[in-house]
């Protein structure tokens, strides 16, 4: 199988050196094409959404909302953030400078469609946002990017040929997505579009796949010579 996905932010690269032990993120390397043999194979790479709009940050500052960790984001854009965003889809704030630069901020989809022009509201609360202790302005003048997230609905559109499903997981091509401390397999429906995890009936096709999160995809016997 060949995998497609569009590498549009920057790639992870650590670099030893003998002197001391350092690391180093590459500039934007446009699309990347990978090969992927059947049976159990690794991504050597993020899987990332082009963005949807980039631009620098005017400020930062805390919104008014009870019992939220919220964030109003101004940004210094002709384009409206909010028209960016689809409705019920899910997006993250990546910042691309300053002092926060690599961090990512889960962006309340719903809250930015009823702000005020301009504004972008992200959540700290989130277990998709990286850093919750933001200050204000702590971001002025940054630049970011608005992404979608990569969930397993999209990650099946970047196979050509396109993944096999089956009712039965040892049937079906599969992916196994990596936490903490396991890794946990995900398979693809015989409708082609339904993603369960073993033993569940649940539809995990909107679940969201961080960049930073490895995963594997697992070919079943049909697509096997």
């Amino acid at each position: 199988m060949r995998l497609t996905a569009q590498i549009l932010s920057a790639l992870l690269l650590s670099i030893s050196w003998v002197e001391a032990a350092n690391s180093a993120t590459s500039k934007p390397l446009g699309i990347i094409n990978a090969d992927v043999p059947s049976g159990l194979s690794g991504f050597n790479f993020p899987l990332i959404e082009k963005e949807a709009l980039s631009s620098t940050i005017a400020m930062n500052d805390a919104a008014n909302v009870a019992g939220r960790n919220l964030q109003f984001i101004v940004f210094i854009s002709a384009t409206p953030p909010a028209e960016g965003l689809t409705a019920g889809g899910k997006y993250y704030l990546e910042i691309t400078s300053g002092p926060r630069e690599g961090d990512r901020f889960e962006i309340d989809q719903a809250l930015t469609a009823t702000a005020t022009p301009g504004v972008l509201v992200i959540d700290l609360a989130s277990a998709h946002s990286t850093f919750n202790g933001l200050t204000k302005d702590l971001l002025m003048g940054a630049t970011a990017s608005i992404r979608p997230h990569v969930t397993l609905a999209k990650v099946q559109a970047m196979f050509d040929p396109p993944l096999v499903g089956n009712n039965n997981l040892s049937l079906a091509d599969s992916l196994l997505v990596f936490n903490a401390t396991s890794a946990i397999t995900y398979y693809l429906r015989g409708d082609g579009v339904t993603w369960r995890k073993a033993g569940t009936t649940t539809d995990f096709s909107s679940m969201v796949i961080p960049p930073d999160q490895g995963s594997c995809s697992n070919s079943g016997p049909a697509r096997k010579p």
